[in-house]
């Protein structure tokens, strides 16, 4: 065999030539804070604009916004998938992740009002589905960094990365209660408040990880 057929691990490569892992590198760092916060902040936007029904354009901007956002989480999730391949149960995690996401994405899509109308299964259940792969992940991760040997307060980014996990999950468990009160209804009154408020609350819990 000679030497320029050698495979050398990825970690090797990078000492060898110096160059940083892809999550150390800048590039990374600002597309992955970015997919999160267009996720978060566009959550955010698109519920908030559920409490003005009687606008005519709330309806398609809501799902515009939703769909963009759920696009960035799923922009993240993949980003990690790719990155972080050393690990097998990780990306077995991540992939979770990545599916609820899709699912968010087709649930998105699903709450545009000329789709709802034909069938508000797919807005519905897309969220819902979304929303227990994501949360089921999410408290995986959650589980796994608490599990560090040095424990969860073992060092600052072990204490943070929680902090961002857990966070995530609360985020998704807010949607997957708050789409479940939406199929139930009735879609009036003080009951669709506080299902209005349980998708709000849940965005916030995704933006301010």
């Amino acid at each position: 065999m000679s030497y320029s057929s050698i495979s050398l691990p990825t970690e090797s490569s990078a000492i060898l030539s110096n160059e940083k892992p892809l999550e150390e590198q800048l590039w990374w760092k600002i597309t992955h804070w970015l997919g999160f916060f267009a996720g978060g902040s566009l959550f955010i936007a698109g519920t908030a604009l559920y409490f003005f029904p009687d606008w005519p354009p709330s309806g398609e901007l809501a799902g515009v916004f939703y769909t963009v956002g759920s696009l960035g989480f799923l922009y993240v999730d993949v980003l990690e998938f790719f990155t972080f391949t050393d690990e097998p149960y990780l990306r077995f995690n991540i992939s979770l992740s990545a599916t609820g996401s899709f699912f968010y994405v087709v649930g998105s899509v699903g709450f545009f009002p000329s789709v709802f109308a034909e069938n508000p299964v797919i807005g519905e259940y897309g969220f819902i589905l979304g929303s227990a792969f994501i949360g089921c992940s999410q408290m995986w991760k959650t589980a796994r960094l608490c599990g560090e040997p040095a424990g969860a307060c073992g060092s600052k980014d072990t204490f943070t990365a929680i902090g961002v996990e857990f966070n995530a999950g609360i985020g998704a468990w807010c949607f997957f209660v708050g789409t479940i009160m939406f199929v139930e209804g009735p879609l009036e009154g003080p009951w669709y408040e506080e299902i209005l408020k349980i998708w709000l609350a849940g965005a916030f819990f995704f933006l301010f990880w």
